[in-house]
């Protein structure tokens, strides 16, 4: 399911499209609160939330959105939220048009910094990915990383985030040559920190090897996910 909306005055120069990949997240009402408090002074939002789709075909309609913004592109994930307004609207700004950077987030799964965020310039066009353990190996030039933080990755995560979390990466670990020690060490520093739950999350983790659902998340749990959400629209759109 995909919500596509606007927050903010059409007629305002800062415009910004921003794309959202959501499995039932908590973190993303923060996010669109935050968002919705910003748009108020003076910036427009683009807005596309795509939902409970396979992990990369989920990708591919995000970066099809991307390419037909004439705006600058934000790609964030639906558990993410924002540390820093000022950083955060400092980097949209600043990005030039025909540039991809790419910044970490702090992520409080692991205590540490993932790579996660996404910035496109205006003039970007993007080569839709087919990799499906990969799906952000998109086709691009000019790709830079940058190394300032302004989003967080799963503030207050729930076990199922965390399951996630470690069986998406151990896809990686097992699906790629590279970046192994890596893969291996994020897995091991997420164990290591939520210890107290381990039976829980590896009950999750099997769960996700041995089905084809990309998260852990039930129908009926879906539903009420995207009735929550549709609510949280509708209350910002007023």
């Amino acid at each position: 399911m995909n919500w596509k909306f606007s927050l903010g005055d059409n007629a305002s120069k800062n415009k910004i499209s921003v794309g959202i990949l959501w499995f039932g997240e908590n973190q993303i009402f923060s996010l669109l609160r935050r968002l919705h408090r910003i748009s108020k002074f003076g910036y427009f939002f683009d807005l596309k939330i795509i939902g409970f789709k396979n992990n990369l075909i989920a990708h591919q309609e995000l970066y099809e959105f991307f390419n037909t913004s004439s705006f600058v592109k934000i790609k964030i994930d639906g558990d993410m939220t924002l540390l820093n307004d000022d950083i955060f609207l400092e980097k949209l700004k600043e990005n030039p048009d025909d540039e991809v950077r790419i910044y970490p987030v702090f992520d409080f799964i692991t205590d540490m910094q993932i790579m996660g965020v996404h910035l496109f310039g205006k003039n970007v066009i993007l080569g839709i990915p087919k990799d499906s353990l990969f799906p952000d190996n998109y086709i691009a030039e000019n790709i830079i990383i940058r190394h300032e933080i302004f989003l967080s990755h799963c503030k207050n995560p729930s076990v199922n985030q965390i399951s996630n979390f470690i069986g998406h990466r151990l896809k990686k670990l097992l699906g790629s040559k590279k970046n192994k020690r890596s893969y291996l060490k994020i897995i091991f520093i997420a164990f290591a920190k939520n210890w107290k739950i381990m039976p829980l999350i590896l009950y999750n983790v099997l769960k996700l090897f041995f089905r084809k659902n990309y998260k852990v998340i039930s129908e009926s749990n879906k539903i009420l996910h995207q009735k929550e959400l549709n609510k949280f629209i509708k209350s910002i759109l007023k």
